[in-house]
């Protein structure tokens, strides 16, 4: 099976599965990865991926920019920082991003290698130079959450004033109601008599 998922093919399973079946489905993380160890925030690909301090040297995977299967390895020993700007020219340093990717790389390294992969900070994985998540920038989010609020807010607000306008208009008639055929009944009693 793992064979057939390093050849691009993703099973759809439609019987129970065994977790070693499950297994065989990720091409890219090795079992036990990614660690929980926090000082260990960047890749390197050893047949699979798994964390490594940035600090440590290895060679640099880099990316053809015109055929996402071709690849090269720059052999010098750098820090995971220092591959950024370390590959050939028309290469990019990269991550596999599918499980044919991953094949062609591993079909031209001899040891272990850096890839374009680091986390930032505890809950984020990815693929950029970055200092901090893309995806878990807390302020922006709280502050586009708070504006939906306060316009979710303020159109309930709007809403409800409406609401209790037209049950006041609705009590009003009511009562009028009321008192208009009191003032009919008696009236009809004074008329009567």
């Amino acid at each position: 099976l793992q064979q057939i998922i390093n050849c691009g093919f993703s099973p759809y399973f439609t019987q129970n599965f065994t977790l070693d079946l499950f297994q065989a489905t990720v091409w890219n993380w090795k079992s036990t990865e990614p660690a929980t160890d926090y000082t260990k925030n960047c890749v390197i690909l050893d047949q699979k991926w798994q964390t490594e301090s940035c600090s440590k040297k290895y060679p640099i995977a880099c990316r053809s920019d015109s055929d996402p299967y071709q690849w090269t390895i720059n052999q010098t020993l750098l820090t995971f920082v220092d591959a950024y700007k370390s590959c050939p020219p028309n290469t990019t340093f990269a991550a596999p991003r599918s499980p044919q990717e991953q094949q062609m790389l591993l079909s031209v390294y001899q040891q272990p290698v850096w890839i374009e992969f680091s986390r930032p900070d505890i809950f984020c994985w990815t693929t950029s130079q970055i200092s901090s998540c893309p995806r878990t920038n807390t302020y922006a989010l709280i502050a586009s959450n708070l504006k939906q609020g306060i316009f979710l807010l303020c159109v309930f607000m709007i809403f409800l004033v409406f609401q209790c306008r037209a049950q006041i208009r609705f009590r009003r008639e009511t009562v009028r109601r009321q008192t208009v055929r009191k003032k009919v009944k008696q009236l009809e009693y004074k008329s009567m008599a």
